[in-house]
This record gives C-alpha cells, structure tokens and sequence, in this order.
C-alpha cells in the first residue's frame, strides 16, 4: 500500500492575471506522482522522473530522502547510506551530486510492502490506488515530516530515533581532530618502534630504517606540542569520543 502526505496545487478563487500566474507557477515546481502498482510509486519533477519500488530493497526498514542531484536526476540519499558510511555523512549525498542537504524533494520509506512518501513541495493532485493525507506549512507534518514517518510504524519509529542518535553523534564529531589526534598517535608509537629498532643488530635492521627515522624526527605532528602534552591531547580527545559514544547508544532508546 502507497501512503502520500502532501499538500495539493490549488486552483485560485479568482479570475486575476496575477493569481492565474501565480497557478501556473505552483504547478511548475509541483511534483507529479503516479500509482504504478500497489508497492511502485512514481514521482517526477521539471522533467525527471524516479520510480519508488518496495519490492527492489536489499533491507527493509529504511528511509532515504529524494534531491536532484547531478544534471538534475533525481538521486535518492538513503539512511542506511548516510549513518553507517565511515567517512561524514555528507559525504554519501556528494558522491550523488547532492551540495545542499536541506533542498530536498521528498523523505519516503519502505516497510515491508507499504511505501510511506511525504514532501513539503506541493503535488499536482493525489494518485488513484494510494492513501492522501492532506497537510498545510504550518503544520506539524510540513514542520517535521520525519516525525509523521516514524508514527506509521513501530519499525520506522525504531528506525528513526536510531537515526536521530546517529545524526547528533556526527554533528558533534570534527573528522579533523580524530585525525590529528591519530597521527600524533601513529608518530608516538613509530618513535616507540624506532627506539626498539635500535637493538637489533646492524645486519638485521631494514635498509629503509635510517631514511624513516631521519623522516620521521622532521616532520613528527609532536614537534610542536611535544610528546608528553601530545599523550594528553590524545587522551582527551578519545575520553571525548568515548563520551559521545556513550550518549548516542543512551539516545538510541529515546522518544522522538
């Protein structure tokens, strides 16, 4: 079954130029959709198209997002993507050609055999074969349609506060601190190395060693902080880390 929640053009109550225009305009920019069967949703926009078909999914539940993306295709942004992917979230959206996270087209989810699709963009009309719920900009469907998502089904309520966990944990997170922290890390202990090195016989020690060490004592990143405050500045950030961690496994389990 096909659940829609969106907001339909409307004709203007009078005949005037402007508000003919103004219609005109509406429709432009409104998105089409189109029942293809009771599990396949097809939506278009200026020109491009993207069919939403329940039964395609690898993993079920999950949501994605709808943009344009690259020469305005429509690319869709899935969650399961964006807060498992190991680098940043935005990441996954700019390999599609996506810049801008907050212009998007649509959020839709998959249960099972049930597609569930709300926009804050306006639809020419509500399709045949699905279910409309009638929404307006200032309310809370308009406001947060992720929270209208999660309250059809247990599943995607689980879903989404996981997410929501997720996305606070990687606004708190600076890529560039863990890898500064990281490589002071890696630097500290190839010292550790070097020195063990030193032990072991001449004829047994790698060819590659002297050039590494004599590398590695110019261009250390504890050059300028020095080892031992180098050590703290490493613990801090893992305690920081682990801190993080520990409230997004805490948030998993909140309301929404």
């Amino acid at each position: 079954m096909i659940h829609i929640a969106a907001q339909v053009v409307t004709q203007p109550q009078t005949d005037g130029d402007f508000e003919a225009t103004q219609y005109q305009v509406s429709l432009a920019e409104a998105l089409t959709l189109e029942v293809v069967s009771e599990v396949c949703l097809k939506v278009s926009s200026k020109g491009q198209s993207i069919t939403l078909d329940a039964r395609l999914l690898y993993a079920q539940p999950d949501m994605a997002v709808g943009y344009l993306g690259l020469e305005d295709q429509i690319e869709l942004v899935w969650d399961s993507e964006r807060f498992s992917a190991r680098d940043a979230a935005s990441s996954v959206a700019e390999r599609k050609g996506v810049t801008d996270l907050t212009r998007y087209l649509f959020i839709v989810a998959f249960d099972g055999e049930d597609i569930f699709f709300i926009t804050r963009h306006q639809i020419v009309a509500p399709p045949e074969g699905a279910s409309h719920t009638p929404i307006v900009r200032d309310g809370l469907e308009f406001m947060r349609p992720r929270q209208w998502v999660a309250a059809q089904r247990s599943a995607l309520l689980s879903l989404s506060v996981k997410n929501k966990a997720k996305r606070r944990l990687l606004s708190q997170v600076k890529a560039e601190d863990s890898l500064a922290a990281l490589e002071k890390q890696v630097d500290l202990l190839s010292q550790l190395v070097m020195a063990m090195a030193q032990s072991l016989p001449s004829d047994q020690r790698p060819t590659w060693l002297d050039s590494f060490q004599t590398n590695l004592s110019q261009d250390t990143s504890t050059q300028f902080m020095g080892e031992v405050v180098s050590v703290a500045d490493i613990h801090a950030h893992k305690t920081r880390m682990r801190t993080l961690q520990s409230a997004y496994f805490a948030q998993r389990s909140e309301d929404l």
